[in-house]
């Protein structure tokens, strides 16, 4: 019996146990973008999926070594053209890689010739979703589209009106600042990107921070890898460019090594910090696990499991000296989103299943018999990892039409360091998510506005405010409403307490009270005129501020009037009608007069304040340094109808 086994086994060639398939992994452990951390979260995904019975139960998943493309489009080139054409070893089934987006660029356009699928774990430029010449890439990462939207809607609800960016001379920033450049101009805010370093070359210190026109730049944005974020933070600190004064609002994140007193650098760690404490880092949600602390992965995994496992297996020999690169989890989604597509290109070939490729020429093989000049195979391999959707550790996890990662919401952490010296890094404050432009952009805030500086920081726009009022101004006009307020108090209780006294009787108490309110009203006006909005939301709230001037002013006059008026009128009327069988006017007929009278006055208010040509409202108006805030009234027709009417 057993040697008919092994003779049945001979003749048919069948090998006992999983076969193998091979993916070619690439990173780029040097060069402007290191990210080659997520080396040991792609090995237990691997090693998950390996052992898992429920997916690709036939086979293994491997790889050779781990490339080094140096974050180079050349040397990315040339290693896959080593792996594919010039000296081809083994049949790589998937590409993943290449490291970063200038490495991922001139391969993306090439592997689609051999029709091999293409992940890239770190590549986020948004030139990379164009399907006409990356035909067969897919992005883990969701596209950079998201940076210069929340970057605008974040602008635009802190009421800054000017921003700077120092861009690196890469596709993916230069990229960014041209999306920024056109949001910002479409918004009518500033932006000076008159500033740009270039890779490999030494950071230009001698113009770092002089801006276009010499303008006076607060708010600086960093489009730049890591490496060049640490030299322009140090001289910045050098410079003692601090917070709140300047905010500093980072891409790349800052790398653990920024902070390792055993390496030595330009500034030491407790300068770092100094420097990045209440700076911002920009982020999309689908960069780090999930923050849902109930969150289950399809793996099994939770957030918090992942991030200790990852901590432990950086602590392996085989894994010391990698850096945290924030996109570890990225990696591990990668490979469970290839496994799940490999699992389903299985199924679809053992059924048959060439839908959507048909017309291509070629047959449907076994996985391990795939070759590069099977365009079929190809097709049902990239058709199936594209219909991929499971809960990755990152979150839920869906490729849109053009194969990259859906989810354009980008998250806004604060970096802090309390009175103790505790770094705390990373927390989250602000939500953005992009729908289809800035009008469909929504900002959540996650900690209350007032918890990230206390105060917006001034962005550097030359403005002054008109009105400005002398402090001694101030306490004069103050004391003396202040006394008004409280005269109009003392009449009050007195009419209260007397009201029944035949002399107070003939005055008609419930029409003083109406005279007493309205001289309330235009005590307090003073407060309004002389006393203003600044930090969060001030040119809104002083907007606010100025339209209840106007109605206290103009309300409280017309009551005032009208009270008069109509006591004036009845006691016309008693001495122009001396007859005893005269008719008394009452009160309530005196009430229609001033209800009358102080209803026309705020209809007028209401058209006003409804009309967005004839509304009160904050307005800019540029000059020197001083940064402070007008009131005016951009229309003068409502003022000129009132004094007529009055």
């Amino acid at each position: 019996m057993f040697l008919s086994v092994l003779l049945l086994f001979m003749v048919t060639g069948e090998v006992v146990g999983p076969r193998k398939l091979y993916i070619l992994f690439v990173v780029s452990r040097t060069g402007s973008f290191v990210s080659s951390g997520v080396i040991p979260m792609v090995d237990y995904a691997i090693q998950e999926i390996n052992n898992r019975s429920s997916i690709l139960s036939n086979y293994t998943i491997s790889y050779e070594e781990v490339l080094d493309s140096k974050c180079h489009g050349r040397t990315a080139t040339n290693l896959f053209m080593d792996k594919f054409f010039d000296n081809p070893k083994l049949t790589y089934i998937v590409l993943v890689g290449c490291g970063c987006s200038v490495a991922t660029i001139p391969v993306a356009q090439l592997s689609h010739y051999w029709n091999v699928p293409h992940i890239t774990i770190a590549s986020a430029a948004s030139i990379l979703g164009d399907k006409s010449r990356f035909q067969s890439l897919f992005q883990i990462l969701p596209t950079i589209d998201g940076i210069p939207y929340t970057l605008t809607v974040f602008a635009k609800r802190l009421g800054w009106r000017q921003l700077a960016v120092i861009t690196q001379q890469e596709s993916l920033f230069i990229g960014m600042t041209h999306k920024l450049n056109l949001l910002f101009q479409e918004s009518g805010l500033i932006l000076d990107d008159s500033i740009t370093i270039e890779t490999g070359k030494p950071l230009p210190k001698e113009r770092l921070f002089k801006w276009e026109n010499g303008s006076s730049q607060r708010i600086i944005v960093l489009f730049t890898y890591s490496a060049f974020s640490y030299q322009i933070m140090c001289e910045a600190y050098k410079r003692k460019m601090f917070s709140p004064k300047y905010v500093w609002i980072f891409y790349d994140s800052p790398k653990i090594d920024w902070f390792d007193p055993n390496i030595t650098r330009s500034c030491k760690p407790p300068e770092i910090d100094r420097i990045l404490n209440g700076s911002l880092l920009l982020l999309p949600e689908a960069y780090s696990p999930s923050t849902n602390s109930s969150y289950i992965s399809s793996s099994g995994m939770s957030p918090s499991r992942f991030t200790k496992l990852h901590r432990y297996l950086l602590r392996q020999p085989q894994y010391q000296g990698l850096p945290l690169v924030g996109i570890e989890g990225s990696g591990y989604d990668a490979i469970w989103a290839m496994s799940l597509g490999l699992e389903e290109a299985s199924r679809r070939i053992a059924v048959g299943n060439d839908s959507g490729c048909k017309l291509l020429q070629g047959e449907l093989v076994p996985l391990e018999e795939f070759t590069y000049d099977n365009p079929k195979m190809g097709c049902v391999l990239q058709k199936s990892i594209a219909s991929v959707k499971f809960n990755g550790i990152t979150g839920p996890f869906e490729f849109n039409k053009n194969r990259t990662r859906i989810g354009n919401t980008i998250i806004i952490y604060q970096f802090s360091v309390n009175e103790n010296g505790i770094r705390t890094l990373r927390k989250p404050m602000v939500r953005v998510v992009n729908r289809d432009g800035i009008r469909n952009s929504i900002l959540f805030f996650i900690e209350p506005l007032s918890t990230l500086w206390g105060k917006i920081p001034y962005d550097g726009y030359a403005e002054k405010k008109i009105r400005e009022y002398n402090s001694a101004f101030v306490t004069v006009f103050t004391l003396l409403a202040s006394a008004g307020v409280m005269f109009a108090g003392v009449c009050l209780a007195f009419t209260i307490i007397f009201r029944k006294k035949k002399i107070v009787k003939l005055s008609s108490p419930n029409l003083n009270y109406l005279l007493i309110l309205g001289s309330v009203i235009l005590y307090s006006h003073m407060y309004l005129i002389v006393y203003y909005f600044t930090g969060y939301d001030e040119i809104a709230k002083q907007s606010i501020l100025c339209n209840l001037s106007v109605w206290s002013l103009s309300f409280g006059y017309s009551l005032c009037f009208s009270v008069i008026l109509a006591k004036s009128g009845r006691v016309y009327y008693i001495f122009a009608n001396p007859s005893s069988k005269k008719k008394s006017i009452k009160d309530w007929m005196l009430f229609i007069i001033v209800a009358l009278l102080t209803g026309i006055d705020v209809l007028l208010l209401i058209i006003e304040t409804s009309t967005r040509s004839t509304r009160v409202k904050t307005k800019i108006v540029p000059d020197t340094q001083q940064f402070e805030v007008a009131a005016l009234v951009s229309d003068k027709v409502y003022f000129i109808i009132s004094i007529i009417i009055h």
